[in-house]
């Protein structure tokens, strides 16, 4: 069964990633949400270590992980993130970035 975890993280973006997706701009040192499905039911923090490097994240510091909790999604809370578990249900994984003010 696909199960989907969520590692929390900061890093800096090395500018090089193997994705197309919108990056921040290289250089930029950011909080992240990394989505990766998974197979097995257990934090695996070397396989998403390995996915955050495909994203092109260098750095990496304050890794955590937990699976997410599907039941969540249907909250007002976490409503929004729906889409990041469905993209990386669908394509592997997802990453999210947020932006320093």
């Amino acid at each position: 069964m696909k199960k989907v975890y969520l590692y929390g993280f900061n890093g800096t973006y090395s500018g090089e990633s193997k994705y197309n997706w919108s990056p921040p701009e290289k250089g930029d040192s950011h909080d992240c949400l990394l989505f990766l499905r998974k197979t097995e039911d257990a934090v695996n923090f070397e396989a998403a270590t390995l996915e955050i490097a495909n994203f092109g994240f260098v750095g990496v510091s304050d890794l955590k992980g937990n699976s997410l909790k599907v039941e969540a999604l249907n909250s007002d809370l976490h409503k929004g993130f729906r889409s990041f578990y469905e993209s990386a249900l669908h394509d592997g994984s997802c990453l999210i970035f947020y932006p320093n003010t």
